[in-house]
């Protein structure tokens, strides 16, 4: 199974400068599909809330093989919050990134 891991870079403006990236740092923070419900294949970005949560979701995997929404938490720990179950249900495969609304739910699209 590939593996795909967010990294969270230290200075995103290091990037403009060509010396600074020899040294720039990352860190993983999380290394998907480490069991069959695992979310797995992360397309897009990610969104924070006001804890330092992260939320996103994932092209496959999950409960279904359809994708998930996920969140994960400032030290590192992963949770599927929705598996996608495929049509006719309630769609699957998401491709873009979520939405945090301002009633704090999520909102995103699926194919």
């Amino acid at each position: 199974m590939t593996r795909f891991a967010f990294f969270a870079a230290a200075a995103l403006a290091a990037f403009a400068a060509t010396p600074a990236l020899a040294k720039l740092k990352h860190t993983v923070l999380y290394d998907f599909g480490a069991s069959a419900s695992d979310a797995a294949d992360p397309l897009d970005g990610l969104i924070a809330d006001a804890g330092g949560n992260l939320y996103g979701t994932t092209f496959s995997g999950g409960d279904f093989g359809q994708g998930a929404v996920f969140a994960l938490s400032p030290g590192g720990v992963e949770r599927v919050i929705y598996s996608f179950h495929g049509a006719p249900d309630d769609g699957g495969r998401p491709g873009a990134a979520l939405t945090l609304g301002s009633d704090g739910n999520l909102y995103g699209t699926t194919l």
